[in-house]
């Protein structure tokens, strides 16, 4: 069973590391500003009306040419970011309005995480194997 749980979470970590890698390997990284948030209105019937904003981004693109978009991430209650707000993002080098938001925690670091613990898994039996008796 060890095995098995080291097997999944272990190639889990390693395929969002490999399709994260391929996902961003062309873009280039720019530094954007939160110009503002715009906000979407949803009616819920349970709920009543609930908001989701969405933060807006400037930057620069490698051609020179300012952009100002919407980001596709938004956030239900209150703001990602304040405006005036500094983020990393990876830009499409054929097209500066395919972006995304350079996350390190969720692209490299959790993975990171995932395959340790995965590792970990048949490892500690094997170093502390009074413990693991049946």
């Amino acid at each position: 069973m060890t095995w098995f749980l080291f097997t999944i979470i272990v190639g889990l970590g390693l395929y969002r590391l490999v399709v994260y890698a391929r996902r961003v390997k062309n873009y280039y990284k720019v530094t954007g500003t939160i110009v503002g948030n715009e906000v979407k209105t949803v009616d819920d019937a349970l709920m009543g009306k609930k908001y989701f904003y969405s933060p807006i981004v400037s930057f620069t693109d490698m051609h020179g040419h300012p952009q100002q978009l919407i980001c596709g991430a938004d956030n239900a209650d209150r703001p990602l970011y304040k405006p005036g707000a500094s983020i990393k993002l990876l830009v499409h080098p054929d097209d500066s309005t395919r972006f995304i938001m350079y996350d390190f925690v969720e692209g490299i670091l959790i993975p990171i995480i995932w395959i340790i613990i995965g590792t970990a898994i048949p490892i500690i039996p094997m170093l502390f194997p009074e413990t693991f008796k049946d």
